[in-house]
């Protein structure tokens, strides 16, 4: 380790001690070791310190990760160059719901099939289906296959100001699924739509169609469904009625966004303890809040770099009512109203169109048998031609979307899904 050197006016160097010394002897070394040739015993003393800070610093990063420097406190990420897209310049379209809130509707005109509307998880905004961070998103394969593409921002999208706001999941299938239906069909003059929709997306576009949605041709559900089957913590957050806590805390919305305070360096060295499976630990302070918000939202091994440095662009603001409501369902295990009245379920058998239901077998927010369970009672109900399911073994969750292999490893099937009634 070179710990001093300096030069003349000619640029030759003059001085230059060299250190060698193990992290065991260390605290014993500090107090003898000196810095040869320092041209004075204050350029010593400023070797020697200077040293010390650095060494000490990699040995609490190498060894201490809870007491490491905060990367909260200290971002290192940089402005990155975003790549064009392979597709058309997008339109967007502002509309109110019936309850007057203000939703988004992006569209990438990309051919004549479709229309095809795609719907975010829960916390996401609608361009996680745009991502500039893997080599083809799923609009661009979308696009390149001829379809009308359409992003559909909902009230909980963190895109628009009502996710901050309160609300409950039925307003989203209440009010939010039928105005941009019908603002699709409006625009387009199509006679119905098909539907992509993830997550939360996919729970409200059921319930939706339970409550008497017309307009939809076929759907791809992906992970959750009319039955919400998760993981022990979240089952826990249920239980210990975490979102009241808040709510009783004055808290009226939680974010994955992090700033550079201590406040927000404290929560993340608290978060980077919290249980999460074996493998997907990470020092990014936003996977920590995604994780302890939502659990295991993704498999790291399925994201690229690129796209794991995007997700704060990815996520963001969720109100403590909605979480409620949310973990009221997750503690039932199948979907209910915000007052816990079973409006929903007795009437599964209205989703008559055609569903094709997509699993990750990794997943943990929502278990395969979220969607395995359904497709199973569907069938028996209204005929086994109607409905279809595919698992991908080694997917979790939002990184069959996400993931840097989705192109090729679960885009074709959506397509061969879509092709199917167009």
């Amino acid at each position: 380790i070179t710990v001093y050197e300096g030069s003349d006016d000619t640029g030759a160097v003059v001085g230059k001690g060299i250190l060698h010394i193990t992290p065991r002897d260390f605290a014993k070394q500090l107090t003898t070791m000196k810095a040869v040739h320092a041209p004075s015993k204050l350029a010593g003393l400023k070797a020697l310190a200077r040293f010390g800070a650095l060494f000490a610093g990699d040995l609490v990063s190498t060894y201490a990760n809870v007491l490491a420097p905060s990367h909260v406190l200290h971002p290192h990420a940089e402005p990155r160059k975003r790549r064009s897209l392979r597709a058309p310049i997008p339109d967007v379209h502002s509309f109110l719901t019936e309850d007057g809130v203000a939703l988004r509707l992006t569209r990438y005109q990309g051919g004549t099939k479709g229309p095809v509307m795609l719907a975010p998880g829960f916390g996401n905004k609608a361009e996680v289906y745009a991502l500039d961070t893997t080599s083809t998103n799923f609009v661009e394969y979308l696009v390149a296959n001829d379809y009308d593409v359409w992003l559909f921002d909902r009230r909980s999208s963190p895109a628009l100001p009502s996710a901050a706001h309160p609300y409950s999941i039925d307003d989203v299938a209440t009010y939010d699924w039928p105005a941009a239906v019908a603002e699709v069909l409006r625009l387009t003059r199509a006679d119905d739509v098909q539907v992509v929709a993830h997550c939360m997306g996919s729970m409200t576009l059921l319930m939706a169609k339970i409550l008497g949605l017309e307009g939809v041709r076929n759907a791809v559900c992906s992970q959750v469904t009319t039955y919400f089957e998760t993981n022990t913590m979240n089952r826990l957050k249920a239980r210990f009625h975490i979102a009241e806590g808040l709510s009783a805390l004055g808290i009226e919305s939680v974010t994955t966004k992090v700033t550079p305070t201590w406040s927000d360096a404290i929560l993340d060295k608290a978060l980077a303890l919290y249980p999460i499976p074996k493998g997907e630990s990470c020092d990014n302070p936003v996977c920590h809040r995604i994780f302890g918000m939502f659990g295991p939202v993704y498999r790291h091994a399925q994201l690229n770099r690129a796209t794991h440095r995007e997700m704060d662009q990815i996520f963001g603001v969720a109100n403590t009512a909605v979480l409620h409501h949310l973990l009221a369902i997750l503690g039932k295990g199948h979907i209910i109203d915000k007052d816990g009245k079973d409006v929903y379920m007795p009437h599964i058998g209205r989703l008559t169109f055609p569903i094709h239901f997509i699993a990750g077998a990794q997943n943990e927010i929502a278990f395969p048998s979220t969607s395995q369970r359904l497709y199973e009672e569907l069938s028996e109900l209204n005929g086994p031609e109607r409905y279809s399911r595919k698992q991908y073994e080694e997917y979790a969750h939002l990184d069959c979307f996400a993931g840097k292999d989705a192109a090729t490893d679960i885009f074709p099937d959506l397509i061969t899904e879509l092709d199917r009634y167009n």
